[in-house]
């Protein structure tokens, strides 16, 4: 289910003007389980905050904001700041899925 529910995500995200999925290949192979729907997107917080407001809670799974300025390269810290993990769990159904991506789609407009 997961895989699905990835695969539904990544291809109804697919040309998202400001969200883009952090591996481009919206198949997911047969041996893979994903935990999870890795997005970078300009406006992270903004969309975390406005995915909240409709119930949907995605995680940062890669926060460096506090870590000292030498411990990561300027390049780690910008990709830092615009991760964002939306959740496919498998007790998703396409429902979900849909309704998750059409809360992406309107962030912003």
């Amino acid at each position: 289910r997961r895989r699905s529910n990835y695969e539904r995500l990544a291809n109804a995200l697919n040309g998202h003007p400001h969200v883009r999925l952090l591996y481009p290949n919206p198949t997911v192979p047969q041996e893979t389980c994903p935990l999870g729907c890795p997005v970078v997107c300009e406006d992270r917080d903004g969309l975390r905050t406005r995915l909240k407001m409709e119930r949907i809670y995605c995680a940062v799974h890669w926060p460096m904001d506090g870590w000292p300025l030498d411990w990561a390269t300027p390049h780690a810290r910008a990709v830092s700041r615009q991760l964002l993990t939306l959740n496919i769990d498998q007790r998703m159904e396409a429902e979900d899925v849909d309704r998750l991506a059409e809360a992406v789609w309107t962030h912003g407009t």
